[in-house]
């Protein structure tokens, strides 16, 4: 696959591995089981289109959509001229912003950050030592009271992303007033004020 092949939106484990992008291994048998473990065959769009295809042509197997990829892969492909312009790179901040973001959030939110890269580290541990990523995942996920779900949410955070850079995307980001809420009731049909503790 060159670049003079002109921009494209799927991509063969076997073109993504000899791209040899950030965030995906350069062997095509590593590429099919992180597809595997990761369920880009399941996985659909927006819109609910399938978001794999079977390739066409000799050897079969499947292609997957650019959109798919870790968004270092993607931003990578786009930086090459390799994918189509409708697919834009996912707009990432800069690492300084993100960890100047981190380092002003309270204390409870670090924790949960590290308590959730602490459980990465875990499932990357179990990988190594032979497990495939599915059954680390479960096994992990038991391990510290989350959902596999969870955990999936929490890798896709940080796919392509060095583990010294994974706190500030792993802290929790909820959004809401800044305050916590405290309903006092009243009798009658009228609706309960809100008060804001402070």
């Amino acid at each position: 696959m060159s670049a003079s092949g002109g921009a494209k939106s799927w991509f063969s484990a076997s073109e993504l591995a000899e791209l040899k992008l950030t965030g995906l291994q350069s062997v095509k048998r590593k590429v099919n089981e992180k597809a595997v473990d990761e369920r880009w065959a399941l996985r659909t769009d927006a819109a609910g289109l399938a978001m794999a295809r079977p390739r066409a042509g000799r050897g079969g197997g499947l292609e997957y959509h650019v959109s798919i990829l870790p968004p270092s892969a993607v931003t990578e492909l786009v930086r090459r001229g390799l994918v189509q312009a409708m697919v834009e790179a996912p707009a990432e901040p800069p690492r300084d912003q993100l960890w100047a973001w981190f380092d002003g959030q309270p204390d409870k939110v670090k924790a949960e950050a590290r308590r959730r890269a602490g459980a990465i580290a875990d499932v990357e541990q179990l990988e190594g030592a032979g497990l495939t990523r599915s059954a680390a995942v479960a096994q992990i996920a038991a391990g510290h009271s989350v959902s596999t779900g969870t955990l999936w949410n929490w890798l896709g955070l940080v796919a392509g992303v060095a583990a010294a850079d994974r706190l500030p995307r792993l802290a929790p980001q909820r959004k809401g007033g800044g305050c916590e809420a405290r309903s006092t009731p009243r009798p009658g049909p009228s609706s309960s004020p809100i008060t804001c503790v402070r």
